[in-house]
């Protein structure tokens, strides 16, 4: 079961960190269940609090209705209701309203074997966080969620097994990579721009706190700045700078809403030599001002 870490060497800008944590399944990395099963391992206290999460978790509303917050969007959900959270993003939940959900987490771990394809999780990334499973294929994916669940539950750390699982949880992805991208075939001129986008996008997960320069990550994986750009602009439509700056616009969105820091505290923990450039550079992208996000 998932375990809640708080860091506390910065406490203005400490949040929540929830990892994937279950000891019989730490090789397998993948878990499911219900929403009310969730609530029995946890408080409602803890619950309530934003956390960002380290694994990803799918999240399908079989009835009633609530909301859930996924970095700075909070959607309502009903029955039909698929969330989608990615690792590094902060979600919330709303534990007042009444719904019943199944919950497939896993750790990106999970995704390393070779039967696991890149292209199905690219397709998973550029899914939006909170989708509608199509009417007529709801009863079949909770079909497929209940043996993963009895899968799961049997599972004794067999390779055998291990596979099984893997295969059910891409068979559950693909379905929602379906539903939430668009169906485009990929010329073979633009399959070598999309790995590079993928890796750039994986970069600059690792560094956009500290280098927000076109120029360094070209470098660092070998491109020429126009040749990142060019293969941003396919794969997004926007330019790689467009990328980095919305990327330390959100991770800014989040501590502003999910955190006690100040815009000072925000602005050097982003890398910002100036508090000013933070505010010029914040509004220019977002085309607010910090202020707005403060509840």
């Amino acid at each position: 079961m998932m375990q809640r870490r708080v860091k506390i060497a910065q406490p203005a800008l400490a949040l929540k960190e929830t990892k994937f944590e279950n000891q019989r399944l730490a090789r397998l990395g993948v878990e499911a269940m219900s929403y009310s099963y969730l609530f029995k391992r946890t408080t409602v206290r803890a619950l309530s609090l934003p956390e960002r999460v380290h694994f990803y978790m799918l999240m399908f509303v079989t009835s009633g209705r609530g909301k859930h917050t996924v970095d700075c969007h909070t959607s309502p959900i009903s029955t039909g209701s698929l969330v989608l959270v990615r690792p590094g993003q902060v979600q919330k939940w709303h534990v007042g309203p009444k719904y019943a959900a199944e919950i497939v987490m896993f750790d990106p771990i999970a995704l390393q074997p070779a039967t696991i394809t890149m292209a199905g999780l690219s397709r998973l990334e550029g899914c939006p966080a909170f989708l509608r499973v199509p009417p007529a294929n709801l009863a079949g994916v909770l079909a497929d969620i209940k043996v993963m669940k009895n899968e799961i539950r049997r599972f004794s750390d067999d390779e055998l097994d291990a596979a099984l699982i893997q295969h059910l949880l891409m068979v559950l992805l693909s379905r929602v990579a379906r539903w939430g991208t668009r169906s485009t075939r990929l010329s073979a001129e633009a399959r070598p721009r999309q790995d590079s986008h993928r890796l750039f996008l994986h970069m600059l997960e690792a560094h956009f706190r500290k280098e927000h320069r076109v120029y360094y990550y070209a470098r660092r994986l070998g491109y020429s700045a126009s040749t990142l750009n060019r293969a941003c602009v396919m794969a997004e439509g926007r330019s790689a700078k467009s990328i980095i700056d919305r990327r330390v616009a959100l991770e800014a969105q989040r501590l502003l809403i999910h955190s006690r820091a100040s815009c000072a505290e925000i602005s050097h923990h982003l890398g910002f030599s100036e508090s000013t450039n933070f505010l010029k550079f914040f509004s220019r992208v977002i085309g607010k001002k910090p202020e707005a996000f403060r509840y």
